[in-house]
């Protein structure tokens, strides 16, 4: 499973740039990549990520920043069957709260 650093700093899932969510999906327009799991921070997102990262800095071993990724980019030289084969994968802070970029997609 891939390490995942995200920028996205207003996404709810984002823990210090780290991921939260469990999986995530990366699509494909035609000017770029992104992830299609991105989703804008509100104040509960921030109450709850809060508790999160409390549980999880109690916690000894916790799994956060590797979610199972997906990929729709079809072209992109990471994806295999749908599944992204990056040894480390970067999302991009949002342009405009809408897209986080995939910063890791290469053309094959």
């Amino acid at each position: 499973m891939p390490g995942l650093k995200c920028r996205a700093g207003d996404c709810a899932y984002n823990m210090k740039q780290f991921c939260s969510a469990r999986a995530i999906r990366v699509g494909r327009n035609p000017s770029a990549a992104y992830c299609d799991t991105y989703t804008q921070n509100s104040p509960a997102a921030t109450a709850a990520r809060h508790r999160l990262l409390d549980e999880l800095n109690t916690e000894f071993g916790a799994d956060i920043g590797s979610p199972k990724i997906t990929c729709t980019a079809s072209e992109c030289t990471y994806n295999k069957a749908f599944r992204c084969h990056a040894g480390r994968v970067e999302i991009d802070d949002a342009q405009n709260s809408v897209l986080a970029s995939c910063l890791t997609y290469r053309p094959k």
